[in-house]
């Protein structure tokens, strides 16, 4: 006889606090009680995504996006074959990146713009 598996689960709801926009493409790790990175997945566009996670315990949820800071929510008892729904409203504290500087060599022997077939 066929038996549902189950397991247990974050579903995760991340909103910009002030505007209450949607976090799409933000990043979500669920951390164990040793910060280690436990389960991942990325936001949809409406800023939610159910991420399953490898056993039941004691987590936290951190949103990462870039040019802003990580939000990490509460401890959280996620029992086996838990789902828990997790709304969180991030605050948006922008910061400083720091300069890329990219460098790089010709590949071409010529430029190709300035001769050739491509340059009519």
């Amino acid at each position: 006889v066929p038996v549902a598996a189950s397991g247990q689960a974050v579903r995760v709801r991340a909103t910009e606090e002030g505007t209450g926009a949607p976090m799409a493409g933000a990043i979500v790790d669920v951390l164990d009680p040793a910060d280690r990175v436990a389960a991942q997945a990325l936001l949809s566009a409406t800023g939610q995504r159910l991420v399953a996670l490898p056993a039941p315990g004691t987590y936290r949820v951190r949103v990462r996006r870039i040019g802003f800071e990580p939000h990490t929510s509460a401890p959280l008892a996620v029992g086996a074959a838990d789902t828990l729904d997790v709304a969180l409203r991030v605050p948006a504290r922008r910061v400083a990146l720091q300069a890329v500087r990219v460098t790089g060599d010709r590949r071409c022997a010529r430029d190709a713009y300035g001769t050739g077939p491509v340059a009519t």
